[in-house]
């Protein structure tokens, strides 16, 4: 049950903030800033409590890579949505 509740909260906080980008109208460095920032902060804790349960003592490297890969694709993410909202609505970009 909760895990079923975890999902659709997760769904309709996904939609909402697609709407509201849409909505927004903004689009480029300062709105992806802003996003990338607003995500840093709400997960920063979570990353933190992770860290030092289980520190990457063997392979720091593969860390870097993987936290430099998992930010490009986050980053190329906003770039794609921006432009697809940009050229279409919420109904065709989102599904």
């Amino acid at each position: 049950m909760i895990a079923a509740l975890l999902i659709g909260g997760a769904a309709l906080a996904h939609a909402t903030w697609n709407i509201a980008m849409k909505r927004a109208g903004t689009s480029g460095t300062p709105f992806i800033a802003a996003t990338l920032l607003v995500g840093v902060v709400a997960l920063a804790p979570f990353g933190v409590v992770s860290l030092v349960a289980e520190p990457p003592a063997q392979n720091g490297a593969l860390v870097v890579v993987l936290v430099v890969g998992s930010a490009a694709l986050q980053l190329a993410y906003f770039l794609l949505l921006q432009r697809g909202y940009r050229l279409a609505d919420v109904g065709v970009v989102y599904p």
